[in-house]
């Protein structure tokens, strides 16, 4: 991680930004920001609570950011395909303490918590 362009502390203002609703395009909108905060110099967090093991192709474009951008995926999939309920609530727990962590860390100017509706739900 690169050290994030310096912004006067007593200007800084925080913002939480909900996408959500059916179909295509939420995940789409988190990667569109990050990728103008990666390319503003400023550090984001990305978890990815449910994609688990897929070969997503933000994934590797994400690599390509690693100065800026540290990207997670935990989970096996969709909560309601689950073969073991109580596995996915462990790895949702387990996802949402790191995401707490890194939210609290004060190292990120933008932490996106990607499908955690569904963690929550």
């Amino acid at each position: 991680m690169k050290k994030p362009a310096k912004s006067d502390p007593k200007k800084r203002k925080g913002l939480i930004i909900v996408n959500t609703g059916d179909g295509k395009g939420k995940s789409t909108a988190s990667f569109g920001l990050a990728l103008r905060a990666a390319g503003n110099k400023m550090n984001v967090f990305i978890m990815q609570f449910m994609k688990g093991p897929w070969k997503a192709g933000e994934r590797k474009a994400l690599k390509e950011l690693s100065d800026y951008v540290e990207y997670k995926a935990m989970g096996d999939g969709f909560t309601w395909d689950t073969e073991n309920p109580e596995q996915d609530k462990k790895t949702a727990r387990e996802a949402f303490d790191i995401a707490k962590e890194k939210l609290m860390s004060g190292k990120y100017q933008m932490v996106i918590l990607d499908e955690i509706n569904y963690v929550l739900d």
